[in-house]
């Protein structure tokens, strides 16, 4: 006796004697999908592309217990390179368009005792044993290597090897449901309007228009009236496209073409995206549609993108990972795999309403704990954070006069004011600096395509986008973070103080970013360290014969234009110009000592060396690397090793 199992479509049928049962993994080939769906309709295609793009951006991370990142782990390393021929960027992406097609994307794990690697598996190349009795949705894989269409089971693709992330079929959780399925009849029916829509065009959008008389008529007769009634239609000297027939036995008017509401393709294909993209959970605007896109909806579309459609195909691949690592004892107890969307330009809008958000209520006197749960900040809590604000502000004068916020801070509280130090710079440098590093890939590519190599050619190109206009926007953007932290700067054991009229301390300010900020020379380094890494490319190139589009590719991939590099340049050069605010303003105020405090996280051992130094005002902190100490974090006069992505800061004291 034969027993159906899973589903109508793609049913698998078994003994029901036996004691496991085979189940496909999707019911869709990658081959059927990819060729009638995404290879064929732009909507899908862009729409998958969309996501996966998306998806694929952010890094993994492991986190302790308390969401802290774990430096360094096995894991976290191993994904950032998980194939010797695909980047990480490309294995995502792959993923998110197997789940996206089909519902599933097999994941193979390779382990050598604490070195990881990662494959994928053709989904129609290997499908799930399922125990005819019990709870487990798998209890083994068998695989058709060789695409015989023979499945056999392996050691090497097993439940200690396999993570198959997954839309799960609610009918069968073994199995996947990819969202084109649900998409397929809408493409179905863009296709054919498409198909149609050709065909009708190339036949001029209609057959001719006949005329028929009741009356006989010889051919000079038809000829004649056939001649009026296009020059009627027509006037004289008309196209001859389209020209009616005149035929005997009777004349009256029959159309034969369509009308222009019949032949209103564009605004059915205009529904057939809207469908397609709604079912795929991507806004319209991200597809192209003019008539919807403003830089406004364009950014709120990329948000309910990520918060509709990403975080959804992430947290599907995140979760099974997890459930994997943690089985196979590749997570302690507490740790967690997990993506890091810190950097992710989509939601840094998100995170600066928040944050003025709890300013508002900050200042309004609500508590930080009650702004922490309320906006979901996820910061720590610190002794007095239950209490409300003293609403203590830094007055302003109707004459101008400027004070600063002088206040005593736990030690945990500005902790949470260094990150918004890197936060603010992200907000008002990396856009800035993703802008000129993408605007150089182009014109370095542009380069090549020209067959221009050369280093000379490489430096005159980067350079022509840090230009004077360039530097002088980098200054105005500089400005506007020294002083904005100029205003937040802790001074111990001061009292209020009065100060010079705000113009004066702007140009006082303006001063010392001139020179201690170093612009010029940052462009200068940026530029050199581009332009190193470009060449050496070239040099691969060169020797071994490479392609023009491999170099391209090569460019990429090594993250010279990349966001994440724009996100560490701003970082450190937004420190260096919060740090001169602050240690401006508080010269105003008298300080005369200075203090090195670490941000408590993520912090490097030569900066924990550090931590807790006082010195003299004028005075540099130790020097922990290169040749000289910094006076202040971020200092342009150090080492790279002791500024880039620095977190620490400073308080100062009235001794």
């Amino acid at each position: 006796m034969k027993t159906n199992i899973i589903s109508e479509r793609g049913i698998e049928s078994v003994s029901s004697g036996s004691s496991t049962q085979s189940v496909k993994l999707s019911d869709f080939s990658i081959v059927e999908t990819a060729t009638d769906g995404y290879k064929t309709n732009g909507w899908v295609r862009r729409s998958i592309d969309i996501i996966a793009a998306q998806a694929s951006a952010p890094p993994w991370v492991v986190e302790n217990k308390d969401g802290e990142i774990i430096d360094n782990h096995p894991l976290a390393i191993a994904f950032e390179s998980p194939h010797p021929q695909m980047t990480r960027t490309l294995f995502m992406k792959t993923i998110v368009k197997w789940i996206e097609l089909v519902g599933t994307a097999p994941v193979r794990v390779f382990r050598e005792g604490s070195q990881y690697r990662f494959g994928l598996v053709n989904p129609n190349r290997i499908q799930g044993v399922i125990p005819a009795q019990g709870d487990l949705i798998y209890a083994g894989f068998e695989v058709d290597l060789l695409g015989s269409g023979t499945f056999q089971a392996s050691a090497d693709y097993s439940l200690e090897t396999m993570v198959i992330p997954r839309y799960a079929d609610p009918i069968n959780l073994g199995k996947g449901v990819g969202t084109l399925l649900s998409a397929a009849l809408a493409v179905d029916q863009d296709n054919e309007q498409s198909e149609w829509n050709v065909s009708l065009m190339q036949n001029k959008g209609r057959v001719e228009d006949v005329f028929l008389s009741d009356q006989p008529l010889d051919k000079t007769q038809g000829d004649s009236l056939t001649q009026r009634i296009w020059e009627k239609i027509r006037g004289k000297g008309g196209r001859k496209i389209g020209k009616p027939l005149v035929l005997s036995h009777g004349m009256k008017y029959q159309r034969m073409g369509l009308t222009p509401q019949e032949v209103d393709f564009i605004n059915s294909r205009k529904f057939n995206r809207e469908e397609i993209a709604g079912i795929f959970g991507v806004p319209v605007q991200l597809l192209g549609s003019e008539a919807a896109s403003t830089f406004s909806n364009f950014s709120a579309a990329m948000r309910v993108l990520w918060e509709g459609k990403v975080f959804d195909v992430l947290n599907t691949v995140r979760d099974e990972l997890n459930l994997f690592f943690l089985t196979n004892n590749m997570l302690a107890e507490g740790e967690r795999f997990t993506y890091d969307t810190s950097k992710i330009t989509a939601l840094r809008d998100d995170e600066k309403v928040k944050a003025d958000t709890a300013k508002t209520y900050y200042e309004m006197g609500v508590p930080v704990d009650q702004v922490n749960d309320r906006l979901s900040l996820g910061f720590d809590k610190y002794e007095g954070s239950d209490k409300p604000f003293n609403g203590l502000k830094s007055p302003v004068t109707v004459t101008e006069q400027r004070y600063f916020k002088l206040k005593e801070i736990h030690e945990r509280q500005i902790e949470v004011e260094s990150l918004t130090i890197e936060r603010t710079s992200e907000m008002i440098l990396q856009p800035f600096f993703e802008k000129m590093l993408r605007e150089q890939e182009e014109a370095i590519f542009k380069d090549f395509d020209a067959n221009r190599f050369d280093i000379a050619s490489i430096e005159r190109t980067l350079k022509s986008i840090t230009n004077a206009e360039f530097l002088n926007e980098l200054q105005q953007r500089d400005f506007t973070i020294a002083k904005q932290f100029s205003e937040t700067v802790v001074v111990r054991s001061a009292p209020k103080i009065e100060l010079r009229a705000e113009e004066d301390f702007d140009a006082t300010l303006a001063g010392s970013l001139q020179r201690d900020a170093n612009l010029l020379q940052e462009l200068s380094f940026i530029n050199e360290a581009t332009a190193s890494a470009i060449v050496d490319q070239v040099q691969d190139f060169i020797e071994n014969n490479k392609s023009i589009q491999q170099l391209k590719q090569a460019i990429q991939d090594v993250g010279i234009t990349d966001p994440i590099r724009a996100s560490r340049i701003a970082r450190t050069i937004g420190t260096n110009a919060a740090s001169i605010g602050q240690f401006t303003a508080a010269q105003e105020t008298g300080a005369n000592t200075k203090t090195w405090n670490v941000a408590g996280f993520a912090t490097r051992e030569i900066h924990e060396d550090r931590n807790g130094e006082t010195v003299p005002m004028s005075a540099h902190f130790s020097v922990q690397s290169g040749s000289i100490g910094p006076r202040w974090p971020g200092d342009a006069i150090v080492s790279a090793d002791d500024r880039i992505n620095c977190r620490c800061f400073l308080t100062y004291s009235i001794t």
